[in-house]
């Protein structure tokens, strides 16, 4: 069904760009990247009166509370409408906040509780408990105005983000066929509840896998090109998280987080209950330097697998 992939639409004579402001690929620091940014691109949106930019996700947010994002001012003020779109059981339902942006040229970071989208707004899966997940967010201006967002996150108020609508960066599959013996598909949900996707899992697919190789995933630019970075503030008490479940009752990990200051340490986690889907939280500390996820950064994650097994949700989530 393929319904969590990202797509951005306009309305209104709207228009955006995805921007990387990288004087050569593969740099980690860009002149225009935001501060606090953990990527090296953005949006760019050149508002017009009365249009609007909407990116479309379904997105499942049953540990969530608060919605963040970073905004760039534009040479003018303007009110900036968010509408959170969330499906119900009988279609869509609608939650609107407007914030006054004031005039300048600096990055913003703006917090919003979801009590302030109103008291109806829960975007949770059925799956969850829920009526339905969030489906898209749309941008609107009351004025013509050029800014820019990123980093638009949900999480818990008080302890930080913990899944993503958009960061505007790119993933690619490291280690894929032909180059490694694994087999690899994909589990998604229809119409129905698939147990073969976890109910704790903010998204709708999740990556099967099979063999006695390895597999991992690059931030932008993969195995040949100079890669991206994720650059991440953390400290050792922050953990990588990720969602497996084990189908063969043998599945083994040797995970690791790559960076170009230096490999982090690999982990093994084995023993997963079969056929349960389980979350795996490994401190950042014990994969190494936390200081090294913020400079140079992360530049992909790596895993040696045996097994057939399942995973999804992977992240780096903050701790109390």
């Amino acid at each position: 069904m393929g319904r969590e992939k990202r797509t951005i639409e306009t309305t209104g004579g709207a228009e955006f760009a995805l921007t990387n402001p990288d004087p050569d690929p593969g740099l980690p620091n860009g002149e225009n990247q935001p501060p606090g940014s953990n990527g090296i691109r953005f949006m760019e949106i050149d508002a017009a009166s009365g249009g609007s930019v909407t990116i479309n996700r379904a997105i499942n947010l049953p540990n969530s509370d608060f919605f963040s994002f970073l905004i760039r001012q534009a040479s003018s003020s303007f009110s900036l409408t968010i509408t959170m779109i969330e499906e119900t059981g009988g279609g869509t339902a609608s939650h609107q906040l407007s914030l006054p942006i004031p005039a300048g040229d600096q990055w913003l970071k703006i917090g919003v509780p979801f009590g302030f989208f109103g008291g109806e707004f829960n975007p949770v899966d059925s799956r969850s408990g829920g009526n339905g997940p969030l489906v898209g967010i749309r941008l609107s201006a009351d004025q013509n105005v050029q800014y820019a967002v990123d980093e638009m996150l949900f999480g818990i108020e008080g302890t930080g983000p913990r899944a993503e609508l958009h960061d505007f960066e790119e993933t690619n599959l490291a280690f894929g066929p032909p180059l490694t013996d694994n087999t690899y598909g994909f589990s998604t949900i229809g119409v129905d509840d698939n147990p073969m996707v976890a109910n704790a899992s903010d998204g709708y697919t999740a990556r099967s896998i099979s063999g006695n190789s390895e597999f991992g995933y690059d931030t932008g630019g993969g195995l040949f090109p100079p890669p991206d970075f994720v650059r991440v503030d953390v400290d050792g008490n922050d953990v990588l998280s990720f969602l497996v479940k084990d189908l063969s009752g043998d599945t083994q990990l040797d995970v690791e987080l790559r960076s170009s200051g230096g490999f982090f340490e690999a982990i093994t986690v084995e023993n997963f209950p079969q056929g349960e889907w389980e979350r795996v939280e490994i401190p950042i500390d014990s994969l190494g330097d936390p200081a090294v996820a913020l400079d140079p950064g992360i530049s992909g994650i790596r895993a040696a697998n045996s097994g057939e097994f399942l995973i999804d949700d992977i992240k780096i989530m903050p701790k109390n």
